[in-house]
């Protein structure tokens, strides 16, 4: 337990708490950041931007599937 005296002093702040929002973010900004690529791309109409929207796409579906893995198989241990 790490203790913060940031803007809240009277609150405790978690060291997993940071790394919780890290694993979060870098989960969830690749696939992100793929879209509005490709969605820019499109609109400027060079730079392949149905290839980049199939990429989130699949990337999309690897996605759900490791995270189904991990739902149905690894938690039961």
């Amino acid at each position: 337990m790490l203790r913060d005296r940031g803007p809240h002093p009277g609150r405790v702040r978690h060291v997993g708490n940071r790394l919780w929002l890290a694993s979060r973010t870098v989960a969830v900004l690749p696939g992100s950041v793929v879209y509005l690529v490709g969605g820019v791309s499109l609109l400027a109409e060079s730079g392949g931007g149905l290839a980049w929207l199939v990429l989130g796409i699949i990337g999309g579906i690897v996605g759900a599937v490791v995270n189904a893995w991990v739902l149905l198989v690894e938690i039961r241990r």
